[in-house]
């Protein structure tokens, strides 16, 4: 996941918001150390999003339809093992 994606920007964005307002709105701290948190806290979302990402991973792709063949009435069928099976019925 990149840390300049949109998600990550935007997590970070609300979890530092109290610094941010702060900072560019109120004034009680610095603008610098309003930045400094947010970009402490965009590297700390940009981490928890990619191992929650690594953890969960890209869904599985779906299993590939079985046909099962007709061998006809009295013929057998034999599995790879050489295990005589009886034909379906």
């Amino acid at each position: 996941m990149s840390p300049f994606s949109t998600h990550v920007l935007g997590i970070a964005a609300i979890l530092a918001s109290p610094a941010l307002w702060q900072g560019f709105v109120t004034g009680e701290i610095g603008m610098d150390v309003a930045v400094t948190r947010y970009l402490i806290v965009l590297g700390v979302v940009w981490v928890g999003l990619s191992a929650l990402a690594m953890l969960v991973g890209s869904p599985p792709a779906p299993a590939a339809a079985t046909s099962e063949v007709d061998t006809g009435p009295g013929m057998s069928m034999t599995s790879e093992s050489g295990v005589e099976h009886a034909p379906p019925a």
